[in-house]
């Protein structure tokens, strides 16, 4: 088994904020939203990460890039649900939301 560092190793941090330090470290997001949907056993989790690096890539590509970060953490869940937007698809999508 492998240890992961992260930001605070003397701070108890929640899955949650775990997964939201990893993604906020490669992706760079402009909106990030990680919710463990779990009852708060943090073995399901909804993750909106809005990010203009995934420019130009097929939502295959992002789907394969955040499983790629969160390869050991993903291990320990039952399931993550992944919505990847750049900004501008996001936008998009919250003005169709409200027509």
């Amino acid at each position: 088994m492998s240890v992961r560092h992260y930001s605070a190793p003397s701070e108890k941090l929640t899955k949650e904020q775990l997964i939201k330090n990893v993604l906020t470290d490669k992706f760079a997001p402009i909106l990030l939203n990680v919710q463990d949907v779990s009852g708060g056993c943090g073995s399901m989790f909804n993750v909106l990460i809005v990010s203009d690096g995934f420019k130009g890539q097929t939502p295959v590509k992002r789907h394969r890039a955040v499983h790629e970060v969160l390869k050991e953490d993903i291990k320990e869940m039952h399931g993550i649900s992944l919505l990847l937007k750049t900004e501008d698809e996001y936008n998009e999508m919250l003005k169709k939301a409200r027509s």
